[in-house]
């Protein structure tokens, strides 16, 4: 209940934020429209994909390197992973 309540509220001030941007984008002429168009795709874009992409990277290498057998003695290791794991299946 929580969890679509979240989403509910996400896909909301999403919708927001495109209409606030696209009465910013009718105040301006054609020739502005056109560029500040393909700049706001191609923000969108790496938003989508670069952050999600750059988080699963980094938390796979902290999994990686935490299992190596130097670290894997330590305790703080066991904890670390599990955490990591947590967070790593929620993306």
């Amino acid at each position: 209940m929580k969890q679509s309540i979240m989403i509910l509220l996400y896909l909301f001030f999403l919708t927001a934020c495109f209409i606030v941007i696209f009465i910013i984008e009718a105040q301006q002429d054609e020739s502005q429209n056109k560029s500040w168009a393909i700049n706001f795709a191609i923000s969108f874009i790496q938003d989508l994909t670069l952050s999600p992409l750059i988080s699963m990277t980094i938390k796979v290498l902290i999994i990686k390197f935490s299992q190596s057998p130097k670290t894997a003695k330590l305790k703080r290791t066991q904890k670390a992973i599990a955490m990591l794991l947590k967070d790593f299946m929620t993306i």
